[in-house]
Protein backbone atom coordinates (compact mmCIF):
# COMPACT_ATOMS: atom_id res chain seq x y z
CA UNK A 1 0.00 0.00 0.00
CA UNK A 2 1.69 3.25 -1.07
CA UNK A 3 1.77 6.54 1.03
CA UNK A 4 -1.12 8.19 -1.23
CA UNK A 5 -3.33 5.27 -0.43
CA UNK A 6 -2.96 5.71 3.33
CA UNK A 7 -3.53 9.66 3.26
CA UNK A 8 -7.01 8.94 1.18
CA UNK A 9 -7.45 6.45 4.37
CA UNK A 10 -7.03 9.02 7.19
CA UNK A 11 -9.17 11.35 4.95
CA UNK A 12 -11.93 8.59 4.86
CA UNK A 13 -11.37 8.61 8.35
CA UNK A 14 -12.25 12.17 9.19
CA UNK A 15 -10.01 12.80 11.81
CA UNK A 16 -10.29 16.84 11.87
CA UNK A 17 -13.98 15.92 12.56
CA UNK A 18 -12.93 13.57 15.42
CA UNK A 19 -10.71 16.10 16.61
CA UNK A 20 -13.13 18.51 17.00
CA UNK A 21 -15.61 15.90 18.92
CA UNK A 22 -12.71 15.59 21.50
CA UNK A 23 -11.93 19.65 21.76
CA UNK A 24 -15.54 19.73 22.42
CA UNK A 25 -15.42 16.55 24.99
CA UNK A 26 -12.44 18.38 26.41
CA UNK A 27 -14.59 21.48 27.17
CA UNK A 28 -17.42 19.54 28.72
CA UNK A 29 -15.10 17.70 31.00
CA UNK A 30 -13.31 20.29 32.11
CA UNK A 31 -15.97 23.12 32.07
CA UNK A 32 -13.77 25.53 29.67
CA UNK A 33 -14.20 27.06 26.80
CA UNK A 34 -11.25 26.33 23.99
CA UNK A 35 -10.31 29.69 22.12
CA UNK A 36 -7.51 27.93 19.45
CA UNK A 37 -6.25 25.04 19.24
CA UNK A 38 -3.36 23.45 16.54
CA UNK A 39 -1.40 20.50 15.76
CA UNK A 40 2.10 21.07 16.59
CA UNK A 41 3.68 17.81 15.90
CA UNK A 42 5.03 16.16 13.35
CA UNK A 43 2.25 16.52 11.02
CA UNK A 44 2.77 20.31 11.38
CA UNK A 45 5.65 19.95 9.82
CA UNK A 46 5.08 16.90 7.26
CA UNK A 47 7.60 14.86 8.59
CA UNK A 48 4.96 12.48 9.98
CA UNK A 49 4.51 8.76 8.60
CA UNK A 50 1.48 6.51 8.94
CA UNK A 51 0.06 6.26 12.38
CA UNK A 52 1.92 9.02 13.79
CA UNK A 53 0.34 10.45 16.29
CA UNK A 54 -1.38 14.40 16.40
CA UNK A 55 -0.04 16.50 19.00
CA UNK A 56 -2.56 19.26 19.62
CA UNK A 57 -1.96 21.94 21.66
CA UNK A 58 -5.09 24.73 22.65
CA UNK A 59 -5.37 27.72 24.83
CA UNK A 60 -8.65 27.83 26.89
CA UNK A 61 -10.52 29.93 29.18
CA UNK A 62 -12.74 29.06 32.29
CA UNK A 63 -16.17 30.77 33.43
CA UNK A 64 -15.38 34.16 34.43
CA UNK A 65 -15.65 33.74 38.38
CA UNK A 66 -13.08 30.29 38.05
CA UNK A 67 -10.59 32.29 35.92
CA UNK A 68 -10.64 35.48 38.28
CA UNK A 69 -10.69 32.97 41.65
CA UNK A 70 -7.77 33.84 44.08
CA UNK A 71 -7.56 29.78 44.41
CA UNK A 72 -7.11 29.50 40.44
CA UNK A 73 -7.41 25.67 39.10
CA UNK A 74 -4.10 24.16 37.07
CA UNK A 75 -3.34 26.49 34.28
CA UNK A 76 -2.84 23.21 31.97
CA UNK A 77 -4.69 20.48 31.06
CA UNK A 78 -3.57 17.65 29.05
CA UNK A 79 -5.78 14.54 27.69
CA UNK A 80 -5.56 12.05 25.08
CA UNK A 81 -7.86 10.08 22.90
CA UNK A 82 -7.55 7.11 20.08
CA UNK A 83 -9.49 7.79 16.66
CA UNK A 84 -10.30 4.75 14.57
CA UNK A 85 -9.29 4.16 11.01
CA UNK A 86 -11.95 3.41 8.77
CA UNK A 87 -9.53 0.98 7.30
CA UNK A 88 -6.32 -0.63 8.86
CA UNK A 89 -2.72 -0.26 6.71
CA UNK A 90 0.39 -2.01 8.25
CA UNK A 91 -0.95 -3.15 11.35
CA UNK A 92 -2.65 0.30 11.99
CA UNK A 93 -5.98 0.95 13.15
CA UNK A 94 -6.20 3.61 14.90
CA UNK A 95 -4.41 6.99 15.46
CA UNK A 96 -3.65 8.56 18.67
CA UNK A 97 -4.72 11.96 19.84
CA UNK A 98 -2.62 13.79 22.60
CA UNK A 99 -4.05 17.01 23.61
CA UNK A 100 -2.08 19.59 25.73
CA UNK A 101 -3.63 23.67 26.71
CA UNK A 102 -2.64 26.18 28.24
CA UNK A 103 -4.73 28.85 30.12
CA UNK A 104 -5.25 32.08 28.71
CA UNK A 105 -3.28 33.85 30.81
CA UNK A 106 -0.71 31.75 30.98
CA UNK A 107 -0.46 31.51 27.50
CA UNK A 108 0.07 35.50 27.12
CA UNK A 109 2.10 35.29 29.33
CA UNK A 110 4.60 32.84 27.81
CA UNK A 111 3.87 34.87 24.41
CA UNK A 112 5.00 37.51 26.21
CA UNK A 113 8.57 36.10 26.85
CA UNK A 114 8.39 34.63 22.84
CA UNK A 115 7.79 31.47 24.54
CA UNK A 116 8.94 29.00 21.68
CA UNK A 117 5.93 26.74 22.41
CA UNK A 118 3.36 29.62 22.22
CA UNK A 119 4.58 31.36 19.17
CA UNK A 120 4.70 28.27 17.28
CA UNK A 121 1.07 27.54 18.16
CA UNK A 122 -0.03 30.83 17.18
CA UNK A 123 0.71 30.80 13.65
CA UNK A 124 0.09 27.22 13.35
CA UNK A 125 -3.62 27.78 14.50
CA UNK A 126 -3.82 30.47 11.90
CA UNK A 127 -3.39 28.04 9.41
CA UNK A 128 -6.67 26.60 7.97
CA UNK A 129 -5.28 22.87 7.23
CA UNK A 130 -3.72 22.52 10.94
CA UNK A 131 -5.53 24.86 12.93
CA UNK A 132 -8.96 24.72 14.81
CA UNK A 133 -11.40 27.51 16.10
CA UNK A 134 -10.42 30.13 13.85
CA UNK A 135 -13.54 32.02 14.23
CA UNK A 136 -12.97 32.69 18.43
CA UNK A 137 -9.37 32.79 18.37
CA UNK A 138 -8.57 35.78 19.89
CA UNK A 139 -4.91 36.24 18.59
CA UNK A 140 -5.90 36.61 15.31
CA UNK A 141 -8.02 39.54 15.87
CA UNK A 142 -6.15 41.15 18.48
CA UNK A 143 -2.59 40.02 17.42
CA UNK A 144 -1.21 41.13 13.74
CA UNK A 145 0.91 38.52 12.28
CA UNK A 146 3.62 41.06 11.91
CA UNK A 147 3.85 41.08 15.66
CA UNK A 148 7.72 40.88 16.56
CA UNK A 149 9.33 38.23 18.30
CA UNK A 150 12.37 37.87 20.53
CA UNK A 151 14.24 36.16 17.36
CA UNK A 152 17.30 35.68 19.22
CA UNK A 153 15.49 33.53 21.44
CA UNK A 154 13.67 31.56 19.45
CA UNK A 155 16.66 30.57 17.50
CA UNK A 156 18.69 29.44 20.49
CA UNK A 157 15.36 27.61 21.75
CA UNK A 158 15.19 26.12 18.08
CA UNK A 159 18.87 24.97 17.95
CA UNK A 160 19.08 23.79 21.28
CA UNK A 161 16.44 21.77 21.10
CA UNK A 162 18.32 20.03 17.79
CA UNK A 163 21.29 20.05 19.50
CA UNK A 164 19.49 17.86 22.13
CA UNK A 165 18.04 15.22 19.90
CA UNK A 166 21.77 15.02 18.15
CA UNK A 167 23.55 14.31 21.56
CA UNK A 168 21.25 12.31 23.24
CA UNK A 169 19.38 10.35 20.17
CA UNK A 170 21.83 10.14 17.65
CA UNK A 171 25.55 9.95 18.67
CA UNK A 172 24.94 8.50 21.82
CA UNK A 173 22.38 5.98 20.04
CA UNK A 174 24.02 2.26 19.24
CA UNK A 175 23.20 1.43 15.43
CA UNK A 176 21.05 1.62 12.95
CA UNK A 177 19.39 5.48 13.84
CA UNK A 178 15.67 5.29 14.15
CA UNK A 179 14.61 7.76 10.83
CA UNK A 180 12.48 10.36 12.65
CA UNK A 181 15.81 11.32 14.91
CA UNK A 182 17.35 12.67 12.18
CA UNK A 183 14.18 14.65 10.70
CA UNK A 184 13.83 16.15 13.89
CA UNK A 185 17.56 17.90 13.88
CA UNK A 186 17.00 18.89 10.27
CA UNK A 187 13.38 20.22 11.68
CA UNK A 188 14.40 22.00 14.00
CA UNK A 189 18.08 23.41 12.47
CA UNK A 190 15.81 24.60 9.21
CA UNK A 191 13.56 26.88 12.10
CA UNK A 192 17.29 28.15 13.56
CA UNK A 193 18.41 28.67 10.25
CA UNK A 194 15.61 30.84 8.59
CA UNK A 195 15.36 33.01 11.93
CA UNK A 196 19.27 33.45 11.44
CA UNK A 197 18.81 35.13 7.99
CA UNK A 198 15.72 37.13 8.90
CA UNK A 199 18.43 38.26 11.71
CA UNK A 200 20.93 38.70 9.36
CA UNK A 201 18.99 40.58 7.03
CA UNK A 202 17.21 43.41 9.36
CA UNK A 203 19.67 43.44 11.94
CA UNK A 204 17.08 43.37 14.45
CA UNK A 205 16.66 41.22 17.55
CA UNK A 206 12.68 41.39 17.35
CA UNK A 207 10.95 40.39 13.85
CA UNK A 208 7.76 38.96 12.56
CA UNK A 209 7.92 35.10 12.97
CA UNK A 210 4.92 35.30 9.73
CA UNK A 211 7.47 34.71 6.97
CA UNK A 212 8.86 31.73 8.84
CA UNK A 213 7.93 28.02 7.59
CA UNK A 214 8.05 24.52 8.93
CA UNK A 215 7.88 22.76 5.46
CA UNK A 216 10.75 24.64 2.88
CA UNK A 217 13.64 23.51 3.13
CA UNK A 218 15.53 25.43 0.77
CA UNK A 219 17.84 27.56 2.85
CA UNK A 220 19.84 24.54 4.32
CA UNK A 221 22.64 23.35 2.22
CA UNK A 222 21.47 21.20 -0.89
CA UNK A 223 23.67 17.95 0.81
CA UNK A 224 21.35 17.89 3.91
CA UNK A 225 17.91 18.60 1.39
CA UNK A 226 18.76 15.49 -0.43
CA UNK A 227 19.43 13.94 2.92
CA UNK A 228 16.07 15.20 4.91
CA UNK A 229 13.67 13.75 1.79
CA UNK A 230 15.54 10.86 1.29
CA UNK A 231 14.97 10.41 5.40
CA UNK A 232 11.18 11.02 4.51
CA UNK A 233 10.79 8.84 2.09
CA UNK A 234 12.58 5.72 4.62
CA UNK A 235 9.53 6.92 6.95
CA UNK A 236 7.00 6.36 4.69
CA UNK A 237 7.57 3.24 3.13
CA UNK A 238 7.75 2.18 6.94
CA UNK A 239 11.67 2.24 7.17
CA UNK A 240 11.81 2.80 10.27
CA UNK A 241 15.70 3.04 11.23
CA UNK A 242 19.01 3.92 9.11
CA UNK A 243 22.50 3.19 9.22
CA UNK A 244 24.62 6.29 10.60
CA UNK A 245 25.64 9.19 8.69
CA UNK A 246 29.10 10.60 10.15
CA UNK A 247 29.54 12.50 7.20
CA UNK A 248 25.67 14.41 7.38
CA UNK A 249 25.88 14.74 11.30
CA UNK A 250 29.14 16.66 11.26
CA UNK A 251 27.33 18.96 8.26
CA UNK A 252 24.46 19.63 10.61
CA UNK A 253 26.80 19.83 13.65
CA UNK A 254 29.15 23.06 11.58
CA UNK A 255 25.74 24.21 10.75
CA UNK A 256 24.25 24.37 14.47
CA UNK A 257 27.81 25.46 15.93
CA UNK A 258 27.24 28.53 13.65
CA UNK A 259 23.68 29.34 14.61
CA UNK A 260 24.89 29.16 17.82
CA UNK A 261 27.73 31.55 17.73
CA UNK A 262 25.46 33.65 15.60
CA UNK A 263 22.53 33.85 18.09
CA UNK A 264 25.08 34.40 21.17
CA UNK A 265 26.48 37.02 19.75
CA UNK A 266 23.76 38.81 20.74
CA UNK A 267 23.71 40.37 23.78
CA UNK A 268 20.57 40.08 26.34
CA UNK A 269 19.93 43.27 25.42
CA UNK A 270 21.97 44.61 22.43
CA UNK A 271 25.51 45.41 22.26
CA UNK A 272 25.32 48.93 22.31
CA UNK A 273 22.95 51.88 23.39
CA UNK A 274 20.65 51.81 20.08
CA UNK A 275 20.21 48.51 19.89
CA UNK A 276 19.77 48.35 23.87
CA UNK A 277 16.72 51.00 23.05
CA UNK A 278 14.96 49.34 20.11
CA UNK A 279 15.68 45.63 22.30
CA UNK A 280 13.61 47.08 25.08
CA UNK A 281 11.04 49.09 22.29
CA UNK A 282 10.05 45.59 20.89
CA UNK A 283 10.23 43.82 24.17
CA UNK A 284 7.54 46.24 25.37
CA UNK A 285 5.56 46.27 22.40
CA UNK A 286 4.95 42.29 22.55
CA UNK A 287 4.61 42.77 25.85
CA UNK A 288 1.43 45.13 25.70
CA UNK A 289 0.07 43.30 22.77
CA UNK A 290 0.00 40.04 24.79
CA UNK A 291 -1.69 41.96 27.77
CA UNK A 292 -4.26 43.47 25.27
CA UNK A 293 -5.22 40.11 24.67
CA UNK A 294 -5.78 38.93 28.00
CA UNK A 295 -8.00 41.90 28.98
CA UNK A 296 -10.10 41.70 25.68
CA UNK A 297 -10.40 37.73 26.57
CA UNK A 298 -11.61 38.52 30.18
CA UNK A 299 -13.79 41.61 28.81
CA UNK A 300 -15.32 39.79 26.63
CA UNK A 301 -16.10 37.12 29.16
CA UNK A 302 -17.72 39.65 31.71
CA UNK A 303 -19.78 40.52 29.02
CA UNK A 304 -20.70 37.39 27.28
CA UNK A 305 -21.97 35.99 30.89
CA UNK A 306 -23.62 39.15 31.65
CA UNK A 307 -26.06 38.72 28.60
CA UNK A 308 -26.49 35.65 29.95
CA UNK A 309 -27.66 36.17 33.14
CA UNK A 310 -29.99 39.14 31.43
Amino acid sequence: MTWDKYQEIESNSNIREAIETILLEIETKYQIKILLAADTGSRSCDIHSFGSDYDIKFVFTRPLRKQLSLFPASDTIDFSSVVKLKEGYNNVDSIEINCGGFDIQKACQLLSTSNAALVHLFFESCNEKIGFRQDVNPFITYLSPSTGFNFRQLGLHNRSIAMGVFKNKVTQQKQPIPVKNYLNIMRYVNIAEQIKSIMEKTGLEFNSFEHISTTDYSILPQEIQNFQKEMLLKRRVGDWNTERDEKMEGILLSLMEEERNYFSSFSEKGSEANEESKYKRGKQILGENCDNIYFKVIKSLFIEEKDQEE
